[in-house]
Formats: structure tokens, C-alpha cells, sequence
């Protein structure tokens, strides 16, 4: 507690299956020792009723149920936290919703915000920073880390 208010000392981390956020939740497990806190590695999707609609470029555009989703997401969260040398607790969530709002909003109990600089759409490869991270730098209460794609000098 500093001055009655309690300082949230959890790193948040958006997990989407792209590399880059693989890597975020590398490095987030790493700080995470370091400081000896705990990481939340959270997972977002949009549902539009009971369907969602998910663009993605190598296989087109699909849509499927809201809670098949949600389960494919939690399964492959659970399978990249299992597949790394994790030596702190990791919070593993899936939510429904914008991610980019879902994580500003999680970002006020959050010490530190770690993100890929490109999540899984293929839309844009640029050197520019994808459209959830660059909105999470511009609105979140925390601090964030973007953590770049392989071969990506930080800048």
C-alpha cells in the first residue's frame, strides 16, 4: 500500500497465438521471476451474439460459435503457458470483448502491460505497430513493453 492505495504489482500480458505474443509471454514470465510477482496472460475474442467472425487471411473468413472459440483460445493458451519453462504463477484468461479495450481496462490493476508489436492478423506486416497495441501505448494506466517480432530491431 503506498499512501491507502494498493499497488498492483501483476504483469498483464495479451496472448493472441501470434509469435510476437508468444514472446511477450516469454519475456513477461522473465520479469515476472525477476520481480517475483505474477503474471496474467489474457486472451481476447469478439463475439457478435452467438457467432463470431474471424478474418483470417491464409484461410479466409470463417464463422463460428462464441464458445467454441472461447474454448480453441483457452486450449491454446493453456498449451503455450505449458510448453514454456514457467517458474511463477501464470493466470491463465479468455474473455469476450475488444481487446484493445479489455486490456486498457485491465491495465489499472496492472503493474506493467507486455504486448507483441504485431498480433495474429496478417492484415498489416508493416514496420508499424498493429492497431491493438498502438491503442494499449495510447490508453493504458500502466506502463507497457511491446515486444518485438523476430528480426525486428526495437526502436
Amino acid at each position: 500500500m503506498i499512501g491507502g492505495i494498493a499497488v498492483a504489482d501483476e504483469i498483464l500480458v495479451g496472448v493472441d497465438r501470434s509469435e510476437t505474443s508468444i514472446s511477450a509471454l516469454r519475456w513477461a514470465v522473465d520479469e515476472a521471476a525477476r520481480r517475483r510477482t505474477t503474471v496474467r496472460a489474457v486472451s481476447v475474442h469478439m463475439a457478435q451474439g452467438h457467432m463470431i467472425v474471424r478474418d483470417d487471411s491464409r484461410r479466409g473468413i470463417a464463422t463460428v460459435t462464441t464458445q467454441s472459440v472461447h474454448t480453441e483460445l483457452a486450449e491454446a493458451l493453456a498449451t503455450i503457458v505449458g510448453s514454456l519453462d514457467i517458474t511463477v504463477p501464470v493466470d491463465q484468461v479468455v474473455l469476450v470483448g475488444r481487446a484493445e479495450e479489455v486490456l486498457v481496462d485491465m491495465s489499472r490493476e496492472a503493474a506493467l502491460l507486455v504486448l507483441g508489436s504485431h498480433g495474429d492478423s496478417r492484415v498489416l506486416t508493416s514496420l508499424t505497430l498493429g492497431a491493438v497495441t498502438a491503442h494499449c501505448i495510447r490508453h493504458a494506466a500502466c506502463p507497457v513493453v511491446v515486444i518485438p517480432r523476430c528480426g525486428q530491431r526495437p526502436g
